[in-house]
């Protein structure tokens, strides 16, 4: 894949806007924004039962974001988004 797609850009402008806001938001709560405001992953809505593929969903954008912009772009996705227990969702 050459591109990001279209729900990982939208990540990653979230993730920037969390950071320059010195704010963070659980995986459960940006599965509910996504599905909220119809931002589709390849195979349809985000779950907000299982939080595993939503984790995969952000580690998923941080390697791209890495790819494309480097590494201190792609740390504002691995800090903006945290687990149920407030622990950022990735860690690299």
């Amino acid at each position: 894949m050459s591109q990001m797609l279209a729900h990982q850009t939208y990540i990653y402008h979230l993730a920037r806007f969390l950071h320059q806001h010195d704010r963070t938001m659980s995986l459960r709560e940006l599965a509910e924004h996504l599905n909220r405001n119809e931002i589709k992953s390849s195979t349809g809505d985000f779950s907000t039962d299982s939080l595993r593929g939503m984790g995969a969903a952000v580690a998923a954008v941080y390697h791209r974001v890495e790819e494309f912009f480097g590494e201190g772009e792609a740390e504002y996705v691995a800090r903006a988004f945290v687990g149920d227990d407030g622990t950022f969702a990735f860690e690299r």
